[in-house]
């Protein structure tokens, strides 16, 4: 009897061990959760302003935002740089945009974003009929099963494209690799990236199998936090004998500048059914001969005591590149 009370006392023990190390790893757990918040702007599925971080609401004040636990579109800010070719978008981009404090505007990526939207037209049929407003859940037992997808839920992934193909420099890799845990990594790197404005210089958006308007709603849609340059060129002539001289391409000048008409026409429209806190369009022309006119669009994008002194020009013969100075003035700062 006193043995089977001993035993009987002894799984007590062990049992009320095992309740307070529970206890113990749940408090750890709350305080861990406390000191280390969700890196969310969002609390919640609403789209109020109020639930904005100060830089993005500056950045994309009227931004439409579907939040859910898969994604937050709204959460990363975004610049791209839409041109034609031969004019001079590479020094708008290379040696001009990316000087601004936070900016990481990656070069050409042949129209990987148009690629990247075949993710959402491909599914417009059948089980799940689009993915620009909720998707119901379908049963078990259909053959296109899946659960409840929420609004916008894909943009994160047509946006974590473009962070892939323009990542973080390979020092600031380093240091989010060397961090003490891969939870500790996620969150360095997601801080890292909110902190930065990323986007990409493209030249062939207007190449894509698509209209004006509907890459605009693709933008819209999945990049509902960016802002968009769009540069062309007035002089459609110079411009055609300079992709001739530049390329060499066989084709007659004619359909060359059919061509340009097309795509210049496909970027004003782009450029048109965008709001005006979205979307500036400027001319080559004017802007690489007053610096005037670029320190203002530095301004519009909201950047503060950035003024270049002069405009670089690359690829001027060719590809030839500038390689002389450039100063942003004293106390730069991003928005």
């Amino acid at each position: 009897m006193a043995r089977s009370m001993s035993r009987y006392n002894s799984i007590n023990i062990i049992l009320l061990a095992v309740v307070v190390w529970a206890v113990v790893v749940w408090i750890a757990l709350v305080q861990n959760f406390s000191n280390h918040p969700s890196p969310s702007l969002f609390h919640s599925q609403s789209q109020s302003h109020s639930d904005f971080s100060s830089q993005n609401l500056a950045w994309c004040p009227n931004a439409a935002c579907s939040n859910s636990a898969l994604c937050q579109p709204c959460r990363q800010r975004f610049l791209f740089i839409l041109s034609t070719g031969r004019a001079a978008s590479t020094a708008l981009l290379l040696d001009m945009i990316n000087r601004l404090p936070n900016v990481r505007v990656g070069g050409e990526n042949n129209n990987t974003l148009y690629i990247a939207s075949k993710l959402e037209t491909n599914l417009e049929m059948l089980g799940f009929a689009g993915l620009r407003s909720k998707v119901p859940a379908r049963p078990h037992f259909e053959a296109w099963f899946h659960h409840e997808i929420p609004e916008q839920a894909m943009a994160c992934t047509i946006q974590k494209v473009l962070q892939t193909i323009n990542p973080p420099p390979e020092e600031i890799q380093q240091q989010i690799i060397n961090s003490d845990s891969s939870e500790r990594s996620a969150i360095a790197l997601d801080r890292y990236e909110t902190s930065q404005i990323l986007g990409a210089k493209m030249i062939r958006v207007q190449r894509g199998n698509w209209t004006a308007l509907q890459a605009s709603k693709f933008f819209n849609y999945n990049f509902p936090c960016a802002k968009y340059i769009i540069n062309t060129r007035l002089n459609t002539d110079n411009q055609v004998a300079s992709q001739k001289n530049t390329f060499k391409v066989p084709t007659p000048l004619e359909e060359l500048q059919d061509g340009i008409k097309r795509q210049n026409d496909f970027l004003t429209q782009f450029a048109q059914y965008m709001s005006e806190d979205k979307a500036r369009l400027i001319y080559m022309e004017e802007w690489t001969n007053n610096v005037t006119q670029l320190n203002e669009v530095v301004e519009w994008l909201g950047f503060r005591n950035c003024q270049y002194d002069k405009v670089l020009h690359n690829n001027k013969d060719g590809y030839h590149h500038d390689d002389s100075s450039i100063d942003l003035g004293g106390g730069c700062l991003a928005p």
